[in-house]
Order: structure tokens, then C-alpha cells, then sequence
């Protein structure tokens, strides 16, 4: 795949230009790649931050008391069991 001119050696014009359309297309999937993981972390953030202000908005867990067992449960908890 080398042409020889002189002393200097060089890759063939058709062999450059598939070198070059794989740098290409690497760079493309790295481009897209890099923009799923951005818009990844981009959807986990707005998550976060709705969790966070339903949070705030919602009051804490309701305490039942339950005089039989003597002890508090809380409402989360009791819907788990």
C-alpha cells in the first residue's frame, strides 16, 4: 500500500482516504456517544431535581401508632409489608 518517491515513503491516495473516513466515522460515534451520556446525566439531574421538590412539597411519612405492638410505623414502611 506504499509508494516510494525518491526516499520518502507515502501511503497510497486510496488507502489515506479510507484511513481518513474511519477517523471520521470514530469521531462521529464518539460524538454521538458523548451526547447520550450528556443527555443521560442531563434526564438524572431534572429527575433529582423534580424528586426534590415533591419532596419538599409532599409532607414526611405519616406515623401510625399502634398501641397493640407499642410502637410507631411508618406509613412507607407499612405499605412495603
Amino acid at each position: 500500500m506504499t509508494y516510494k518517491y525518491g526516499s520518502n515513503e507515502s501511503f497510497s491516495p486510496t488507502y489515506l482516504n479510507l484511513v481518513c473516513l474511519r477517523s471520521v466515522e470514530e469521531e462521529k460515534r464518539k460524538k454521538q456517544q458523548r451526547r447520550k451520556r450528556n443527555r443521560r446525566e442531563e434526564r438524572k439531574k431534572e429527575k433529582e431535581k423534580e424528586r426534590e421538590r415533591t419532596e419538599l412539597d409532599t409532607p414526611g411519612p405519616q406515623r401510625r401508632y399502634y398501641g397493640v405492638l407499642g410502637a410507631y410505623s411508618d406509613a412507607t414502611r407499612s405499605r412495603i409489608a
